[in-house]
């Protein structure tokens, strides 16, 4: 049955109820008043469901497209420029971590993502094992817990104010990642999640 249909039924009970009310009395009074409230109560259910449905409905238009749909089509656009204070010490831009010649790795990282601190250990050893690959850089929303994700041996860990190069890219989950190259263009779509981003280093270090 649909919501219309019920609705439509509930009407008519509603007025049935009402022309009969004044000719009846006694038990048939009190079983004619469980039938309204059992009325009320399954129009209240209905309306939640309409609700619910029409917030569905809302929510699946709003939803964008996957960032790595959006991403591919910025692949070969120069990357945004910044440039951050580095949790070790001195200043990291955009420029000085390509200026080697080798692709940048860039990944966005938070000191409150339960699965970004799950990807540490596998994030230093792809910097350990990588370098000659590529530069790996982490950026994070400057914290103190921020400043201790990583040791000294880890990659340079980049701090921003707020959320302004995470805005800049794209990014709106963490942890996610995107090549440069080194002409500080693009080189890939986003990465979300660590499979994702273990599946883009992958197909960094097997280049010809």
């Amino acid at each position: 049955i649909s919501p219309a249909t019920a609705v439509r039924n509930l009407l008519f009970g509603a007025a049935a109820a009402y022309v009969a009310w004044p000719v009846i009395g006694g038990v048939a009074r009190e079983l004619l008043l469980a039938a309204l409230t059992g009325l009320v109560v399954m129009l209240a259910l209905l309306v939640r469901i309409l609700r619910q449905r029409l917030a569905e409905a809302r929510s699946s238009a709003a939803t964008p497209a996957p960032a790595s749909s959006a991403f591919a089509e910025r692949v070969g656009e120069p990357a945004p420029a910044f440039e951050l204070p580095a949790a070790a010490a001195g200043r990291h831009s955009l420029a000085s971590l390509t200026a080697s010649g080798k692709p940048l790795l860039l990944m966005f990282m938070g000191a409150n993502c339960q699965v970004c601190h799950q990807m540490v250990p596998t994030v230093r050893e792809w910097h350990e094992r990588h370098r000659r690959a590529f530069t790996l850089a982490v950026v994070m929303r400057d914290s103190p817990a921020a400043n201790f994700m990583f040791d000294a041996s880890g990659p340079d860990v980049l701090l921003q104010m707020k959320n302004e190069v995470n805005d800049a890219y794209g990014v709106s989950l963490t942890p996610a990642a995107v090549l440069i190259d080194s002409q500080g263009r693009f080189a890939s779509p986003l990465a979300t999640g660590p499979e994702e981003i273990t599946g883009l280093v992958n197909s960094i270090v097997t280049r010809p």
